[in-house]
């Protein structure tokens, strides 16, 4: 995975040709034992930021980086992996926010094969974060409906109800305007607001808050219908279903982060003690 700046030249292009001969090195001694053999290329290029020391996932380049390697690959009919939301803020925020946007968009857009990395994950894939799952989500949702584009037809032009309306009418209660609502023409965050400035004052809460309560709510319904095996059966995850063990895996992961708190922002911190309470009461204690 080339480094641009540490073990790969600074530039896009350089990065790039770095990332496209690993792949064909690997991709020849993987021929020559198995001749064949289905590969994918992986576009994991990142940089090196030059005032903090760090490695960095989120910075806008990377999104360059495995755009043109996407392209490359499948110039060569190789079907390419590239991380898309991906973000350097230690927290969720502003920061996550536009970085993992813009980012996934990119890389989407891209037309890459499959992308990984991301979700739910903070400061490059070193924080993993249940409420920025749910974030995340919304993201993807917003980069999908994007690039589905928009229907350009009679039907969508939509002239008959038009007519139907006329000069006094409206559109809100046309039964296409609930039909089209239904289908996915226009897009319903969860996690964004769209309230009035009066509906917020009155019980407005902010992004972050959101998304922690969804990711509560969420658990624990996962908790809650888990499927539970015989005592006979399971093996060793004592029963439980994969989804069930995962989500104990994500409490447990939580758990141990909460040690840490000293070394993280009060917002991680206060998130960190909130998934814990979650997970403590799911239990039972």
């Amino acid at each position: 995975m080339p480094i641009a700046g540490a073990t790969a030249p600074v530039t896009v292009a350089g990065v790039v040709t770095m990332n496209v001969a690993e792949f064909l090195a690997v991709a020849t001694a993987t021929q020559l034992a198995a001749p064949g053999a289905p590969l994918i290329m992986g576009a994991g290029a990142s940089l090196l930021d030059m005032k903090a020391g760090t490695f960095s996932f989120g910075a806008l380049e990377t999104a360059l980086m495995c755009a043109a390697c996407v392209e490359v690959g499948h110039e060569l009919g190789v079907p390419v992996l590239a991380p898309g939301l991906a973000t350097d803020s230690l927290h969720g925020g502003v920061q996550a926010g536009y970085e993992k946007a813009l980012k996934g968009l990119a890389v989407a857009q891209s037309g890459a094969d499959l992308i990984t990395g991301g979700i739910g994950l903070l400061h490059g894939a070193g924080v993993f974060s249940l409420p920025q799952v749910v974030v995340d989500a919304e993201i993807a949702t917003m980069i999908t409906r994007l690039l589905a584009g928009a229907e350009v037809s009679p039907a969508s032009i939509m002239n008959d109800v038009t007519a139907q309306v006329g000069f006094d009418g409206d559109f809100l209660h046309q039964k296409e305007t609930s039909r089209r609502l239904h289908a996915g023409e226009v897009f319903l965050p969860e996690v964004a607001s769209r309230v009035s400035v009066a509906a917020w004052e009155a019980g407005g809460r902010a992004a972050g808050a959101s998304a922690r309560e969804r990711a509560r709510e969420r658990g624990a319904a996962a908790q809650a219908l888990r499927p539970r095996l015989s005592a006979g059966g399971g093996g060793s995850g004592g029963g439980r279903s994969v989804a069930a063990r995962a989500v104990a895996g994500a409490w447990s992961l939580a758990a141990a982060a909460e040690a840490l708190g000293p070394l993280l922002p009060e917002g991680v911190r206060e998130t960190l003690r909130e998934i814990v309470s979650a997970s403590r009461t799911a239990r039972g204690g």
